[in-house]
This record gives C-alpha cells, structure tokens and sequence, in this order.
C-alpha cells in the first residue's frame, strides 16, 4: 500500500524545468556530473587507459 501511495503522489515541476532550460540555453549554469567507470574482472590496462578520457571530457 506504501508503495502505491508513493506511486501516486505527483508535482508539476515543470516551471522549474523551463527555468532550468534557460538557464542552461543562456549558457551560465552547467549541470555537475559524476562520471563512474564501472568495471567488473576487468584487465588493469583497459580500465587505466578509461581514466584519461574520462578526465579529458568537458
């Protein structure tokens, strides 16, 4: 029942997503970001060659 009162539950954000758009459009406000390089039984050379890439995007 929690679940479905959650489900249910909603708000109209899109004012502050049209905000947000032009903020973003006007190009003064960036978004941060994580970049996670997920590896499982991977070779150590792959996943130290993914390190500078990820470093080197902007």
């Amino acid at each position: 029942m929690l679940s479905s009162v959650i489900l249910f539950r909603s708000v109209n954000r899109s004012a502050q997503a049209d905000i947000a758009q032009m903020s973003l459009a006007a190009g003064r406000n960036y978004p941060a970001v994580d970049i996670f390089i997920c590896t499982y039984d991977e070779p150590l050379e792959l996943v130290e060659r993914s390190i500078p890439y990820a470093f080197a995007l902007d």
